[in-house]
């Protein structure tokens, strides 16, 4: 007996191993995937994918709220189903002029699809963005999630140069746990891209959403394991606001300092003297 249980931990310990190997292999992979390069030299085709045309109603009824005339925003809060079940983002986020663009089912390819109407056409000072579950969950890998995020990038960058993108973190769910691997290796590609793209910032959700032991906090979901019940918009939100609000404070800031600077005074001009010349 004691040889039989010797010989199932060495087993165990062996596929641990393998597993981590496995783990680190992926990681590997996903930190050498270098980013495309968008520099603007040639404009993001945004109506390719054209199988996102079955979204029309749901964003034709997003535009039926404004009845035409756009509102000011500062933040467009755009993506899949979790951002559209977002029931208090007008309160979670108080202090912004906010809007809900999201739209259940979404993948990536379909934002992009419909960024045009949905986000340029707002013209607001931020986009938040989160979309990829549905992606990787029909069948995506994380590789090519990863490249149809960084088109939607580049679209928002080129068409809004001074409007920041904030990337929300996939989020691990419990009804597609088994995806984890390749949303997080998502997560780990995007927060790589973010560190050399000065307008579009990382929001890392893991450590709020996830255990100690890195499984997904069920307590936080619906009974369909894919949704936040209030508990879980809550938490989400306590991550994201701050930082949101932070950077937007920041951008603000700097664009009073700038238009101070622009704004200094010309010197003194007088008129031309009118009138008699002095005679002898």
């Amino acid at each position: 007996m004691r040889v039989i249980r010797i010989a199932a931990i060495a087993g165990c310990i062996i596929a641990a191993g393998c597993a981590i190997n496995t783990i680190n292999h992926v990681y590997a992979q996903c930190l050498a995937v270098p980013p495309v390069d968008y520099s603007g030299e040639y404009p993001v085709d945004i109506k390719e994918h054209k199988a996102s045309e079955k979204w029309e109603s749901s964003i034709s009824r997003i535009e039926k709220r404004y009845d035409g005339e756009l509102p000011e925003v500062d933040c467009i809060f755009y993506g899949s189903s979790s951002i559209r079940k977002w029931k208090t983002l007008d309160e979670d986020m108080s202090k912004l002029k906010v809007l809900n663009h999201g739209f259940g089912g979404a993948k990536v390819p379909d934002c992009l699809y419909y960024a045009d109407r949905m986000i340029t056409a707002f013209k607001p000072r931020a986009v938040a963005f989160y979309a990829g579950t549905n992606d990787i969950g029909k069948g995506a890998s994380a590789v090519e999630t990863y490249y149809n995020t960084l088109k939607f990038f580049r679209y928002i960058n080129q068409e809004l140069p001074d409007t920041r993108i904030f990337y929300i973190a996939q989020t691990q769910q419990p009804d597609r746990q088994k995806y984890w691997t390749k949303m997080h290796m998502l997560n780990v590609m995007v927060k790589k891209y973010a560190k050399g793209n000065p307008m579009v910032t990382y929001i890392n959700t893991e450590k709020k959403m996830n255990n100690e032991d890195g499984s997904p906090r069920t307590e936080l979901f619906v009974e369909d394991g894919l949704h936040f019940n209030a508990q879980g918009y809550e938490e989400w939100s306590s991550v994201i606001r701050p930082v949101i609000y932070k950077k937007l404070a920041h951008d603000k800031k700097a664009e009073k300092k700038s238009a101070k600077k622009q704004s200094v005074e010309k010197p003194y001009e007088t008129e031309p003297l009118k009138g008699n010349k002095l005679t002898k």
